[in-house]
């Protein structure tokens, strides 16, 4: 009998060989109960939501508890409090970045079953905790000994930041127009503004290139017209727009971590109605940075993967559908220059007036020292990431996503519960960063939805470089998701992103490193995709095992040197180019 469909992320069935009923003890979680299957996966069954996550924080605070601990004070900033002062910079860095009390208020404001997924994660953590403190001396997990701390006890808003404060503000907060400008800059020094300027449209393209590969098909969507503005406009001027030199080293920790996601709908699938095989590339972790779960009861009945600590399975799939992700790197976010006022460094000018930041004071408490106080400022765009006093200037960045987070989140969640596309898309159309996400269901039908939400912009605001922040450079409006990228059952039969373009004639990406050109990684899994009429479960699987080992430039330099060596016969370089030419790039 045919399989309905499969999903390669997904690890075992609740085959029950271990049971831990936590029932009665806790108040309003009602029964709850967690099984774990062969591969130790906790399975959590319960009636009410707030059960459901507090067996869930239960289970993650069991296996992981010091991992947990870490990775919430790294996204709020609190790392030196346990760790010293060598992590100070670290912690700056994180509390400049982002606003705790707006994400506190957005929680403020949720419905009781929303408040109860964060609140009972939160409980079942805790009840752990409780646990510990009974028999610290056979529970306590030896990381928190040998750097002498206890864990804390956990708030829904604890809960909340670790997916605000590493899914949104690392990882859907990389832009590189500080250094566009330095580069632009560069280029102009050594070749003057017209040819600096061709270089740098090469470089960074405003739109996706002709030839250059999609994850939609050309003609599958229906696209809008987009683009972008050239030139620093309304008094700019690239001679006093300063850059630092951290702002010219990338986040080499960002340069690897690349994403993919294979899709095959039902004309292709051998075995199964579809197949979804998911690839998330998070770098190297130990423990594993996603966690393995099943959520069954309340109205989930949900298995698979979530990003470490995460309240929402991103990687997974229901009764009836799948779905997964992969990096989106669209242009929702922007540097806007401040004009500082010669009397006051704190004031920018904004529509005619200087106006005073925002400021807060945060504390940071470091191991063995006294605290570090920092001083937090704001303007209208956002958080103010450099100043440079002597020239004037400040910048400051804005996010289409700030203010938005704890809904993505929940858009999020509830998609898990989706049963067919238009319940998911309703769903993940919520969704505020840049991001590629995937459908698959047990009828064989498969989607992308380019998820995000963009801004437009005024004329003359080319996205790539910083704008004016006096009030000439402001968002018309955030697009409806509508206007973004999807495809549902293509006509090819399958669908493939490994980060690159959605649609052809789609704007590109402002972050020069991750460059829409014609030579891209994902062509490994077009051209074997295009090559076989149909794919079982293994095959499928088997196209992660090529293309991690495929030399993707290969295909495109080899006819290159074939070309400079036709009608050579000298020895060695017929045999090199011989063997160049049979190679199968693994």
């Amino acid at each position: 009998m045919k399989r309905l469909f499969a999903v390669l992320i997904v690890l075992g069935l609740a085959l029950g060989l271990s049971q831990a009923s936590i029932a009665g003890k806790f108040g309003e979680t009602g029964q709850v109960t967690i099984k774990r299957d062969t591969y130790g996966v906790p399975h959590i069954y319960a009636q009410k939501v707030y059960g459901l996550f507090f067996g869930y924080g239960y289970a993650i605070a069991q296996d992981r508890l010091f991992q947990l601990e870490m990775i919430k004070r790294s996204t709020q900033g609190r790392v030196s409090e346990v760790l010293g002062a060598d992590h100070l910079a670290f912690d700056i860095d994180i509390r400049k970045n982002f606003k705790p009390e707006s994400i506190k208020a957005q929680i403020k404001n949720l419905k009781k079953k929303e408040r109860d997924v964060l609140e009972g994660y939160a409980a079942g953590i805790n009840a752990y905790l409780e646990e510990i403190q009974a028999s610290p001396g056979l529970l306590m997990p030896k990381q928190f000994i040998d750097f002498g701390f206890e864990p804390e006890p956990w708030t829904a808003y604890d809960v909340a930041m670790i997916y605000v404060g590493t899914m949104i503000n690392r990882f859907g907060d990389l832009n590189t127009e500080l250094v566009n400008l330095s580069m632009l800059q560069t280029l102009i020094t050594m070749h003057g503004q017209e040819t600096a300027w061709d270089i740098f449209d090469q470089l960074i393209p405003t739109v996706t290139l002709n030839g250059a590969p999609t994850t939609i098909p050309e003609g599958e969507w229906n696209n809008v017209t987009h683009g972008k503005n050239k030139g620093l406009k309304n008094g700019l001027t690239l001679a006093n727009v300063q850059v630092s030199q951290e702002q010219l080293i990338p986040d080499e920790s960002n340069l690897a971590a690349f994403s993919n996601c294979v899709l095959i709908g039902k004309d292709k699938a051998d075995g199964a109605k579809a197949i979804l095989v998911g690839g998330p590339q998070f770098g190297y972790f130990n423990p594993s940075y996603v966690y393995s779960v099943g959520l069954h009861g309340a109205g989930f009945d949900v298995v698979g993967n979530a990003p470490f600590g995460y309240p929402v399975i991103m990687f997974g799939h229901n009764k009836h559908i799948a779905w997964g992700s992969t990096y989106g790197a669209g242009d929702h976010i922007d540097i806007y220059v401040e004009t500082l006022n010669p009397e006051n460094p704190y004031e920018y000018l904004f529509q005619g007036a200087f106006r005073p930041m925002e400021k807060r004071t945060e504390i940071i408490k470091v191991k063995e020292t006294d605290d570090y106080l920092l001083d937090v400022y704001r303007t209208i765009h956002g958080p103010v990431i450099e100043f440079h006093i002597g020239d004037g200037i400040a910048y400051s960045k804005k996010r289409s996503w700030e203010g938005l987070e704890i809904d993505q989140l929940f858009g999020w969640i509830d998609a898990t519960r989706a049963n067919n596309w238009n319940s998911w898309l309703r769903e993940v159309y919520r969704t505020a960063q840049s991001v590629h996400l995937f459908y698959a269901d047990h009828r064989g039908n498969i989607g992308h939805f380019y998820a995000g939400k963009f801004p437009e912009r005024q004329p003359g605001h080319d996205g790539r470089l910083p704008a004016s922040g006096e009030g000439d450079m402001e968002w018309i409006i955030l697009k409806s998701p509508d206007t973004n990228p999807k495809v549902y059952n293509p006509r090819q039969g399958f669908i493939a992103n490994w980060n690159n373009s959605p649609a052809v004639g789609y704007p590109g990406t402002d972050t020069w490193w991750y460059f829409w050109g014609k030579a891209d990684r994902v062509q490994v899994f077009f051209d074997a995709l295009s090559s076989n009429e149909r794919f079982t479960e293994d095959e499928a699987w088997e196209l992660i095992r090529l293309s991690s080992f495929t030399d993707i430039n290969a295909r495109y330099f080899i006819p290159w040197i074939q070309a400079a060596f036709e009608g050579v016969t000298d020895e060695p370089a017929r045999t090199i180019v011989d063997a160049l030419g049979a190679w199968d790039y693994q």
